[in-house]
């Protein structure tokens, strides 16, 4: 099949832990591409702390600048 791509934005401003949580699991069970913006990264305590740094990479965009952190 065809994998999607999901794009979400500050989930953490949106949805209590828990959710946040059952939504991350769903989402990396589909395989899909995800594009997340946040203003945690994934090594703090969250729904994305289980990946490990090879499953993300993580850009900073700073005055329409990105740099790959």
């Amino acid at each position: 099949g065809i994998r999607g791509i999901c794009l979400l934005d500050d989930i953490n401003a949106e949805l209590d832990a828990g959710n946040q949580e059952v939504l991350a699991g769903e989402l990396l069970r589909l395989g899909c591409q995800l594009f997340v913006t946040s203003i945690t990264s994934p090594s703090d305590e969250g729904p994305w702390s289980k990946l490990s740094a090879g499953d993300y990479r993580m850009f900073h965009v700073e005055h329409g600048q990105f740099s790959e952190q």
